[in-house]
């Protein structure tokens, strides 16, 4: 080696990249450490200063609703060996905020004593992220240690978990859903408690509502007969989610025209975001899917609202469902322009909010999309004016009246154009709605001459 250069570089390269290997390997060990450490003292301050303004927190911590639904199907199906060593380990593996707390589990445990899981209301304590996860491991327990069980008993368990934890239970050899077509007339009876429970629609536009329902459709056509002849007889005014086999491809078609119905069914205005992400988590139907779901349902509501000539559209979810809580019921739009902003007065501070222009058959207003609200109304004194150059810039509206008491030193609104579009073609279906408004105006009677 020592009379090879090339051999003796070889050697001290592939020494200094294993050194440098190990020691960035023994540095990353480190921080994890590190990093581990300092998230276990954080957890023990936060806890232990919460405990301190607040005693029953630990109650309300994930690990302790496990831990006691753990013990719960622990006294309700027979002890084997099996079971009860995994039951004390999982318990004993518990990050609880109170080692006392374990050890009354353990004692509920050996005793076949139920630790009361009633009693802290984990659908309204816990996240509803946590409850799935805490459904699932009790999925997984079930699975592994539970068997030899009647079907009774299993299926009262599984209905008093899902009721304390909002959540539907999956017991694969242990169905809880009904047969098909139970299923979807309970799906069926649920979408029609929200069109005349949560809506306030009539009932005797059931029939029409719920035949444009993927649900109706399935159903066979002598049951969905009698079933909707059923429902205006007698109207389900409480809306609760229907007992579908959770995460299966029924639940996603009953979202799908749980999502359509919220959006389309007056009054749109009404916001029912809780509502859909409570049956989403019920339901253990994915979130982003959910939520694609929904954009896809506000989109094509909105899309029924524009008049057949309407050119300039919002193609944003986001803008959709804002529009709908927006928009008046007997609204139809005409256009909506992206861009518009507040303009102050010389040295007026204006928020800069992104705001979106909106023209109706009824009306011409901006407003915020984030939060929905209307923050400016046209008047009869609209005045339009290009604002910039010819073939680059926007339209500036003057007149009309500001509402959002942030935006009281603008002067004037500020719509951003198209580049290369001239200002006549681009903002043509605001102009003619100026056109229109101002004729209308002209041609109705003064008080002198009524």
């Amino acid at each position: 080696m020592s009379s090879n250069p090339l051999s003796l570089l070889a050697w001290w390269a592939a020494t200094e990249v294993a050194s440098r290997s190990a020691s960035a390997a023994a540095t990353k060990i480190v921080h994890q450490k590190a990093l581990a450490l300092l998230h276990d003292v954080i957890r023990v301050l936060g806890y232990e200063a919460a405990s301190i303004y607040e005693g029953d927190i630990r109650l309300r911590d994930p690990n302790w609703i496990y831990g006691v639904e753990l013990t719960e199907a622990m006294v309700r199906f027979p002890l084997t060996r099996a079971s009860l060593e995994t039951a004390l380990r999982e318990v004993g593996t518990l990050q609880l905020v109170n080692e006392y707390d374990r050890i009354y589990l353990y004692r509920c445990i050996a005793a076949q004593k139920s630790a009361e899981p009633d009693r802290y209301l984990a659908a309204i304590s816990v996240s509803p992220p946590e409850r799935q996860a805490i459904a699932a491991r009790l999925e997984r327990f079930f699975r592994t240690h539970i068997d030899g069980v009647k079907r009774n008993d299993v299926e009262k368990w599984g209905r008093d978990v899902e009721r304390r934890l909002g959540v539907r239970m999956r017991l694969e050899g242990h169905v809880l859903s009904a047969d098909m077509q139970e299923q979807l007339a309970g799906a069926l009876r649920s979408l029609a408690s929200l069109i005349v429970g949560v809506k306030q629609r009539e009932p005797d536009e059931l029939p029409e509502r719920l035949a444009r329902t993927e649900i109706f459709g399935r159903l066979d056509k002598t049951q969905r007969e009698a079933l909707v002849e059923q429902l205006q007889a007698n109207p389900p005014y409480f809306f609760e989610p229907p007992d579908l086999e959770p995460a299966s491809e029924l639940a996603g078609v009953y979202f799908r025209d749980l999502a359509k119905a919220a959006a389309s069914c007056p009054p749109q205005a009404m916001p029912l975001d809780e509502l859909l992400e409570e049956t989403t988590h019920y339901l253990r139907i994915d979130a982003k899917r959910a939520a694609s779901v929904v954009d896809q349902a506000a989109q094509e509501a909105l899309a029924s609202r524009y008049t057949p000539t309407a050119t300039q559209r919002a193609t944003s979810a986001a803008v959709a469902r804002a529009a709908l809580r927006l928009l008046d019921d007997e609204e139809q739009l005409l256009f909506v322009f992206e861009g518009a902003a507040a303009e102050g007065a010389q040295g007026a501070d204006v928020p800069s909010h992104p705001l979106w222009l909106f023209g109706t058959n009824a009306r011409l207003f901006a407003a915020r999309v984030d939060e929905p609200q209307v923050v400016w109304i046209a008047d009869g004194k609209l005045q339009t004016s290009p604002d910039g150059g010819r073939w680059v810039g926007g339209c500036r509206l003057t007149g009309g009246v500001w509402l959002s008491d942030e935006h009281r030193g603008a002067v004037a609104l500020h719509v951003r154009g198209q580049p290369m579009r001239r200002y006549e073609k681009c903002f043509a279906p605001l102009l003619a709605w100026r056109r229109q408004e101002a004729g209308a105006a002209r041609q109705s009677p003064t008080a002198d001459e009524v």
